[in-house]
């Protein structure tokens, strides 16, 4: 097993690799140092399961220097199945407190995306993940503008956390992309 500290700087690694869909945006080092901005949907795509671990770092270190907390966690039983459950020890070493995350498994991407704009609403959250598995089905410009126009009025940080499957046309402004190299 990897020392928590020897996978934080491994992730800080992967963070400066990840490239943006989009030139002109603030690096995806700058997104971990500063974390996320606010009220608005952002889509972490880690392009193959073997960057899943980053990819959910990653999304818990931006959450975490931008402060955004208490954080709800969505996921797919599938990403439960592939993924494995999410690691509270090493959450726990990145500076996360057990009492500002809340974890919901639900069955399939619909349930998924409606689950995360019902999150998005409640501005008492500072982030909702939406974590999927694969091709998400359901995911398109509709569906995602709902979950980024729920953030807006909320103030939520939405996080659109995909691992594996193409990249599907979405209305994220911001996406950034995983490869571990």
């Amino acid at each position: 097993m990897e020392e928590p500290f020897a996978l934080i700087d491994r992730l800080r690694r992967a963070a400066c690799l990840a490239t943006r869909m989009e030139e002109g945006e603030r690096g995806a080092g700058d997104a971990l140092t500063r974390g996320l901005a606010p009220a608005q949907l952002h889509e972490i795509h880690a392009l193959s399961q073997g960057e899943a671990a980053s990819g959910a770092g990653f999304a818990i270190g931006c959450v975490l220097a931008a402060g955004a907390r208490p954080i709800l966690w969505l996921r797919t039983e599938a990403a439960e199945r592939q993924g494995g459950r999410l690691h509270g020890p090493g959450l726990i070493a990145m500076g996360l407190d057990p009492a500002d995350l809340v974890v919901v498994v639900v069955g399939d991407d619909s349930a998924l995306l409606r689950a995360a704009a019902d999150g998005a609403r409640c501005p008492g959250l500072g982030t909702v993940i939406a974590e999927g598995w694969g091709a998400m089905r359901g995911l398109d410009l509709t569906a995602s503008r709902r979950l980024m126009l729920a953030a807006e009025a909320s103030g939520v940080v939405m996080i659109l956390l995909r691992i594996g499957g193409p990249d599907q046309q979405n209305a994220a402004p911001e996406k950034i992309f995983f490869t571990y190299i």
